[in-house]
């Protein structure tokens, strides 16, 4: 019966709005991690669910059939099957960098069937960004044997379209140059360009926030292991020391926090899915309040001692998943 149900909801995971599609993410994960913060299932899960089982109502159905589970299960067929388009391809790199937003510097149980399948969820979703990051990256062929074979040709359309292939792989090479020496030369400056100081001169939730966000404005997604790490290394001078993350938060003012804070165009997908988006739905509602917000709106983040390198990195993560709704 679950499995009819986790079937019926793959193809939602295709054809949904992005808001419906976040919202299935976090319903997956609110049921993997037990903490759904009464947050109910969408209607839409319980509405493809009736469809694969017409005899049950929906009220019977989110009694017996955990809907979160059966969405999480849906959800691990989506991103560990072929994409059959670029749409579908796109979706499943904005799944896997929530997944990683989400998962990442959370503390996964083991042995129980839901934290196996986090962990499965997790360890898929870091190998497709991670290939992704690498295919990105990669060289394309030397554009000096693109021009050989113009020799070869005579006429003039064929020429003109050949020229601007090989002028736009060289543009797109240069792009990539470019994005990796910015942000070498923004990790080597040691420099906070948001606040125009230097991160050693910041408090450490300042110097946290600043990293994530300069780090994402000067890379494209998706976050990988070690894009985000270079966020990391900026704050290394602030130690590896855990502290509550209220501690951490507490010296930050609104207006600092304005500088970080994602374009309030996502202040529903934020606010309305905490478990990925943590660290930017505690920004968005301080900078509401005027000051630090409370805890209750950092999900997640309240129950365990965190670093400002772990901080930083997570806030770099939930900064390039914003960046790919913006393409998806």
């Amino acid at each position: 019966m679950r499995r009819e149900a986790s079937e019926a909801l793959l193809s939602h995971f295709v054809r949904a709005q992005i808001s419906t599609f976040l919202s299935l993410i976090s319903c997956a994960l609110e049921g993997l991690l037990g903490k759904q913060d009464g947050s109910e299932v969408p209607m839409s899960v319980l509405d493809e669910m009736a469809k694969a089982q017409p005899s049950l109502n929906r009220e019977l159905i989110a009694e017996t059939l955990d809907p979160r589970l059966c969405v999480a299960v849906a959800l691990s067929e989506f991103i560990g099957r072929e994409p059959a388009n670029a749409n579908e391809k796109k979706r499943v790199l904005l799944a896997v960098s929530a997944i990683a937003s989400a998962l990442r510097f959370r503390r996964i149980g083991s042995g129980a069937t839901s934290a196996r399948l986090a962990s499965q969820l997790l360890g898929r979703s870091e190998e497709v960004i991670t290939a992704a990051d690498l295919k990105r990256r990669q060289r394309a062929a030397q554009p000096l044997r693109r021009l050989d074979n113009l020799q070869a040709s005579t006429e003039s359309p064929q020429i003109l379209q050949s020229v601007k292939t090989v002028v736009k792989s060289l543009y797109d090479e240069m792009l990539r140059d470019r994005e990796e020496l910015q942000a070498l030369w923004w990790l080597f400056g040691g420099s906070s360009f948001l606040t125009g100081k230097r991160f050693s001169d910041l408090s450490p939730g300042t110097a946290a926030l600043m990293a994530g966000a300069e780090l994402t404005t000067l890379v494209n997604p998706p976050a990988a292991i070690g894009l985000i790490a270079i966020a990391r290394r900026a704050v290394k001078e602030k130690g590896e020391e855990s502290m509550p993350f209220a501690t951490l938060m507490s010296d930050v003012s609104a207006d600092t926090m304005a500088l970080a804070a994602p374009d309030s165009s996502f202040g529903l997908s934020i606010k309305g899915n905490p478990l990925l988006f943590p660290v930017s739905r505690f920004v968005l509602f301080s900078v509401d309040a005027g000051r630090p917000a409370d805890m209750a709106y950092a999900a997640g983040l309240r129950e365990v001692p965190v670093t400002v390198a772990q901080i930083a990195e997570q806030f770099a993560s939930e900064k390039a998943l914003l960046s790919l709704i913006t393409e998806a």
